[in-house]
């Protein structure tokens, strides 16, 4: 550069270069001034505490190392801001030329988004040169980390200046918070989610306590309230709190202000109107964090008119959604079916919704209880809720149709009952009081969910108000009448249920629905066994055998017959019933779904164990837990493998294996069912007792009790102990915290569950997992389950 460029320069001219190379130089020399005299600054210290995220902490310090764009992405109020704070400050260290916060939220438009870079980092614009190519001189040699903070409303400029910065400055990396990633090459984006909240129904405060939302609550409810403490009266109100709030720190700072003027268990009763509750945030707060409505506002601002309508129509589906349901609800004139997807794409990069893991081959969806809350009251206000339930209610009742017109449902849809049991019962709810005959179809189905979900009086209440407001000769009245009778029985009200049963059965015989009628006949018959009425129980089961070969419904008639052996069964008459099994188990097993084959094998397996027969009774017992596509019947299997050890002199395997079951049937309210049944373990559990001292007798039951589905499911298949208190044999190829991993996934825990028991992220859970299943050579977690059945520590019983 000329000697007079640089006084140019100073009196205010334009300085001259004499070549390229000199322009350069020059443009180096001004960077490392402007460097030298720069402070490095972060922002200012926080005043309040920062709770939990360790492991995420971890993680995140392990992925800056790695890369040069990291983008912390979230729902409103998850903490996104407060993780890249404490982040900053503890990788601080790592970065010469210091760590840069520019603050966006305030940022009205993309074109100032290169100011306010450049007011972060003191940098001045320069006459007749573009402010990024400005950045970017400056930069291009420094050692520092850039923390882009609220990027949501301006990602689209954001993505262009810092790809347009790592690309021309290869030592700077770029730390972003935003609600929808920059989707640039070479960005790495972590999903921040909430804290962990604990199952309010679960452990004592002292428990309670392991969970970091509940530490968060209790310190900023103390900051208000010095005197509040967790107590085992409080403890399920405050986890509850938490749960539902979603883990979302924004949210529950701004409930534990609440608890100077509001008891916890009030605060619970009006989390439904969280909007005008959670409101006093800091007076020093930001407009996005001033109140719970504020920050999904900020969010819902950025939508476009398309995803506002699918945000606030898909707030009806309570139990989360797959694609199907979202188009039926969203699809319109304004709105493709085919664009749906793109609408949920959208939404989902905006943190707005989220994919729900473990959903299987069918990709589903779900909002957190606040978004959805919110679009609930933007629903309200485009007076749209009409034409959403009603939407809803067809796709749901057409689907239900298919339930309802099938004697015996298939698995798939009985599944498909299980997944969108909530959205079945929160739009029998909108429908109450109506005289829509669809309730009948919505109810009815719901039904079909009575022993996997637990909720028999709900459900009961659900379908008796459908029969009571639709009219008496509604099309599936019959039907509904008949799961009407189940549920009844269920709850032992025997003589309620044989009515509803009867007036079920005459209906739909008059329809001329023969194949109906036998299979119902068939539920008719059982509960007369269970009454205790066995002429009426024989005479129904045998009717509903002839009506089904009349029908030529071959698999009804089998079923029916084993209706009858086991009626022989509860009345100590095993070689009948063994005739009656001879003839009825092929069928069944051939033709028949799953829950009907379980159902034959208990039958068959109890029919063995009668006469003697115990391997294969273990046979059929173990083949029907194999199938079993009910949590709760899952508890007969066991049982009878409990009959099996206490016959074959195992009493302390029958009494882990009786406890389990028992611990099933209390989750899903099925104590008091089956008093026939019942009977033989009541003398199986007294025969094992007698045979232990009462010390390892209660050992056994207690660790029993302790089981998960899934680790009773794998000591079902092996006499060899794998309870919790397992330990790790000497020739495992697992290290200690693999081993600890596999020990949690064969207890069925999902990834985010193991990672809150052990204190670590869901992602080194993953790698964990990935680990294991490389070292054992297996592909799922039921067979990691299985490799632990196989290799645990201990002998044979």
């Amino acid at each position: 550069m000329p000697d007079g460029a640089a006084a140019a320069r100073k009196g205010g001219r334009a300085p001259v270069y004499c070549s390229a190379a000199c322009r350069q130089r020059a443009y180096r020399e001004r960077a490392r001034d402007q460097r030298q005299a720069a402070p490095q600054a972060r922002r200012a210290p926080r005043l309040d505490r920062f709770f939990g995220r360790e492991r995420d902490l971890a993680d995140l310090r392990q992925l800056l190392r790695g890369n040069r764009l990291l983008t912390l992405a979230g729902p409103p109020g998850v903490g996104k801001t407060r993780l890249a704070d404490e982040l900053t400050a503890r990788v601080a260290r790592g970065y010469p030329d210091g760590i840069r916060v520019v603050e966006l939220g305030p940022v009205g438009h993309g074109d100032a988004v290169a100011q306010a870079v450049a007011a972060a980092l003191d940098i001045r614009e320069r006459p007749g040169e573009p402010l990024p190519e400005t950045l970017q001189a400056v930069l291009r040699d420094r050692r520092l980390l850039l923390v882009l903070d609220s990027c949501e409303h301006l990602v689209d400029a954001c993505a262009v200046l810092v790809e347009a910065l790592l690309r021309r400055c290869s030592r700077l990396s770029v730390l972003a918070t935003t609600r929808e990633a920059l989707h640039l090459p070479g960005e790495v984006v972590y999903q921040v989610a909430g804290l962990a909240a604990p199952d309010p129904a679960a452990g004592s405060a002292a428990d309670q306590l392991n969970s970091e939302a509940v530490q968060l609550f209790l310190d900023r409810a103390r900051d208000i309230d010095p005197t509040f403490a967790l107590t085992d009266a409080n403890q399920a109100h405050v986890g509850t709190v938490c749960a539902r709030l979603d883990g979302l720190p924004l949210a529950i700072e701004l409930a534990a202000r609440t608890v100077r003027m509001l008891p916890v268990a009030d605060l619970v009763a009006r989390l439904d109107d969280r909007f005008s509750l959670l409101t006093s945030g800091p007076r020093t707060a930001d407009r996005r964090h001033a109140s719970l409505r504020a920050a999904i506002d900020w969010s819902h601002e950025q939508l476009s008119a398309r995803e506002r309508m699918a945000l606030r129509r898909l707030s009806v589906l309570v139990g989360g959604f797959g694609l199907e349901a979202a188009t039926a609800i969203c699809a319109a004139a304004e709105v493709r079916a085919s664009a749906v997807f793109e609408l949920l794409t959208a939404l989902a990069d905006k943190s707005l919704i989220a994919p729900v893991p473990g959903s299987g081959d069918t990709a589903r969806f779900r909002m957190l209880e606040s978004v959805r809350l919110y679009g609930r009251e933007k629903l309200a206000a485009a007076d749209e809720e009409a034409l959403a339930f009603d939407r809803l209610v067809d796709w749901l009742a057409a689907r239900s149709k298919v339930v309802l017109d099938t004697p015996s449902v298939p698995t798939a849809m009985f599944e498909w009952v299980l997944v969108e049991h909530d959205n079945l019962s929160h739009a029998l709810d909108w429908l109450a009081g109506t005289a829509d005959e669809r309730q009948l179809l919505l109810g009815g189905a719901l039904a079909h969910a009575r022993f996997e979900r637990g909720n028999v009086g709900s459900s009961r209440m659900l379908l008796d108000r459908a029969l009571e407001s639709t009219p008496p000769d509604a099309r599936y009245r019959g039907r509904v009448l008949v799961e009407a009778g189940w549920l009844a029985a269920w709850q032992g009200d025997m003589e309620t249920a044989i009515r509803l049963f009867e007036d079920g059965v005459a209906r739909q015989r008059a329809r001329g629905l023969l194949r109906m009628v036998s299979w119902h006949l068939r539920g008719l018959g059982h509960v007369h066994t269970e009454n205790g009425d066995r002429a009426a129980a024989i005479a129904t089961l045998e009717e509903a055998v002839r009506v089904a070969r009349q029908c030529g419904a071959h698999g009804n008639a089998a079923a029916a017959l084993q209706n009858l052996a086991w009626d022989a069964v509860v009345h100590g008459e095993p070689d009948r019933a063994a005739k009656l099994m001879d003839e009825a188990l092929p069928v069944i097993l051939s033709s028949e779904p799953r829950r009907s084959q379980s159902a034959a094998l208990h039958t068959a397996g109890t029919i063995a164990w009668m006469r003697g027969g115990f391997r294969e009774a273990q046979e059929h017992f173990l083949a029907s837990v194999d199938i079993r596509d009910t949590t709760t019947s899952l508890a007969f299997d066991i049982e009878g493998l409990a009959l099996v050890a206490v016959a074959t002199g195992r009493p302390e395997r029958a009494l882990r294996l009786l406890a389990a079951a028992g611990t099933l049937r209390r989750a899903y309210g099925r104590e008091g069912e089956g008093p026939r049944w019942l009977g033989f373990v009541d003398k199986a559990r007294a025969a094992a007792r007698r045979a232990l001292p009462a010390d390892r007798a209660d050992a056994a039951a207690a660790a029993g009790r302790r089981l998960s589905t899934a680790q009773t499911v794998a000591y079902a298949h092996s006499d060899v102990w794998v309870g919790p208190d397992a330990t790790q044999p000497a020739a495992s190829p697992l290290s200690a915290r693999e081993y600890e991993v596999a020990r949690l996934v064969a207890g069925g825990l999902t990834n985010g569950q193991i990672g809150a028991h052990l204190g670590v992220s869901v992602r080194t859970v993953e790698a964990h997992v990935r680990s294991v299943r490389a070292k054992l050579h297996v592909r799922s977690r039921t067979q990691i389950a299985g490799w632990m059945v196989r290799h645990a520590a201990g002998r044979p019983e």
